[in-house]
């Protein structure tokens, strides 16, 4: 606003000096002319001297979540800033649609400010944020020098509720205590298939895995990791082809919602299962959850695929 005024008070001026050849006109138009070219050079001089900073935005939340993006500004500069205008662009990877998020602040000399912007989605899917420009106003607010953040860019995955709570009542008497190696199931001679290797306590694993004596020998949570070819293991398929019929985006979330109800049954009853499906160019993706965040991480892949009709991969 303020450099539309002055640019306004300056065409007054040039119009004055024109037509009545003033003296004093001419040197006010000077003046005027001199102070733009002072405030030009001083707002690109700030802007050498102001540093951004993105923080990273949380890498999942829920839908209709706020989702802070923090951005930092720092002035090194003795020469205070009367305005900063921080523009960041956030994409839905499932429309492609692209959303403008603008903040403003002042940044007194040697100052530093934190600005927060909040995001907010209805749907489930995967964002993608990124910082766009700066534009930096000298200390009258006449000038603006634009400046650039980096090109990095976060992915944040909206992912429905997946809350895994331990049930004694689902889990059977079998699998309530991993059999040690060299215990057999009937308590006589050695069961091969029990054998297990240790490792560090990941989490989201179901406690009944852990090695209290090696805890408690190496003050670390260890965990028995046993043979993966001897583990059972269901096997799920995920249908996306929709028929040829039209499938909205509620529609999307409420069978997002769905694999995320499955995933916390099975992970609550201790069944590890595999997941998979076709995408668009029928390549297929598998998935295997053993624990909470394998089945965070399936959630995600299943978040870059769209519903489709299978044409493409025939």
């Amino acid at each position: 606003m303020k450099n539309k005024l002055f640019l306004v008070i300056c065409l007054a001026t040039l119009a004055f000096a024109v037509f009545t050849q003033n003296d004093f006109t001419r040197f006010l138009l000077g003046f005027e002319f001199l102070l733009w070219m002072a405030l030009f050079v001083c707002a690109r001089l700030l802007n050498r001297h102001i540093d951004k900073v993105l923080s990273p935005p949380p890498p999942r939340a829920g839908r209709e979540q706020e989702i802070p993006v923090e951005v930092l500004l720092v002035n090194h500069s003795s020469i205070p800033v009367s305005e900063i205008r921080v523009d960041l662009k956030c994409r839905d990877e499932y429309t492609g649609a692209v959303q403008r998020l603008r903040s403003t602040a002042m940044l007194d000399s040697r100052d530093e400010t934190l600005l927060r912007f909040v995001l907010q989605t209805k749907h489930y899917g995967l964002l993608t944020v990124w910082g766009d420009r700066l534009l930096i106003g000298d200390p009258l607010g006449i000038n603006f020098a634009s400046s650039h953040f980096s090109k990095k860019t976060w992915e944040i995955a909206v992912l429905p509720e997946l809350t895994v709570e331990q049930d004694p009542r689902t889990v059977s008497d079998k699998t309530k205590r991993p059999v040690e190696a060299g215990e057999g199931s009937d308590g006589k001679g050695q069961d091969p298939t029990a054998a297990y290797e240790l490792r560090p306590y990941q989490e989201g694993e179901p406690l009944r895995n852990i090695h209290w004596k090696m805890t408690a020998k190496t003050g670390e949570m260890m965990v028995k990791e046993f043979a993966r070819d001897t583990e059972p293991m269901a096997l799920v398929f995920l249908d996306l082809d929709t028929g040829g019929q039209t499938c909205s985006r509620d529609q999307w979330d409420a069978f997002l919602e769905t694999v995320a109800s499955f995933a916390a049954s099975q992970l609550a009853a201790e069944n590890p299962f595999e997941v998979f499906w076709l995408d668009i160019q029928a390549q297929r993706k598998q998935v295997r959850v053993r624990q909470e965040t394998d089945a965070r991480e399936m959630l995600t892949e299943l978040l870059r695929e769209k519903p489709h009709t299978g044409s493409a991969g025939e």
